[in-house]
């Protein structure tokens, strides 16, 4: 059974995880040699369980020539090569990718909620993102949301209770520039996790399980339009 690899880039084309820094698309990039190592020698590409924590901008499937060397770690591979990146997924977009920032910080908002249950800006920053993604807001709109969400995580910074910062933390992120997946993606697992280790929710695992399916319904086209 074939193995299905994805490559992680900037939008110039430079590689957002480890290894090779330059990827033009559909060129063969040659083996490299001596002993392959994870994070500092080789071709490092990610599977599709994988994507979730190397997020950027562009996602690219990847080729590997048959037969040569893979080297597995929990969340990335690295191969000798020959590799090449082929054209970037064109469902993880500018929309898509404020969509689910916002699906990831909603799962944990409950979380600042709890503490603050009379301050809905890091909600209504959501909101905001959501509609500004589909065009229904403005940037002037955006702005006020972000700094109204970013004034809540203070807040809770503020009152040392992490997994709530963290919380509002990820709606700041829904709302700020892009790549913003990534930063939005640790801020909801880290709040997952802090709230586990109180028995609060499930593991960070199990969120790292839900981002992932999330995500790929946006990759394969199945959510991009779905009503709030």
């Amino acid at each position: 059974m074939m193995t299905s690899y994805y490559k992680v880039l900037q939008e110039d084309g430079v590689t957002s995880l480890y290894g090779y820094g330059e990827w033009p698309e559909g060129e063969w990039l040659p083996p490299v040699k001596g002993k392959l190592a994870l994070c500092s020698h080789g071709y490092h590409l990610c599977r599709p369980q994988d994507i979730v924590y190397h997020i950027g901008p562009v996602i690219c499937p990847a080729e590997v020539a048959e037969g040569v060397e893979v080297i597995e770690e929990a969340n990335k591979v690295v191969v000798r090569g020959p590799v090449r990146r082929l054209a970037p997924l064109a469902t993880w977009n500018e929309k898509s990718q404020r969509l689910w920032a916002c699906d990831c910080a909603e799962r944990v908002l409950y979380l600042y909620e709890q503490r603050h249950p009379g301050d809905d800006r890091p909600r209504r920053a959501i909101e905001v993102a959501r509609r500004y993604a589909r065009g229904e807001a403005t940037t002037e709109e955006l702005g006020t949301a972000r700094v109204a969400a970013r004034a809540a995580a203070y807040l809770a910074a503020f009152a040392a209770a992490f997994a709530d910062y963290t919380a509002a933390f990820a709606a700041v992120c829904s709302t700020d520039y892009f790549p913003l997946s990534h930063d939005t993606a640790f801020a909801a697992a880290l709040a997952a996790d802090l709230a586990a280790a109180a028995g609060a929710v499930a593991a960070d695992a199990r969120e790292r399980t839900w981002q992932t399916e999330r995500l790929w319904q946006y990759l394969n086209g199945e959510v991009a339009d779905m009503p709030e």
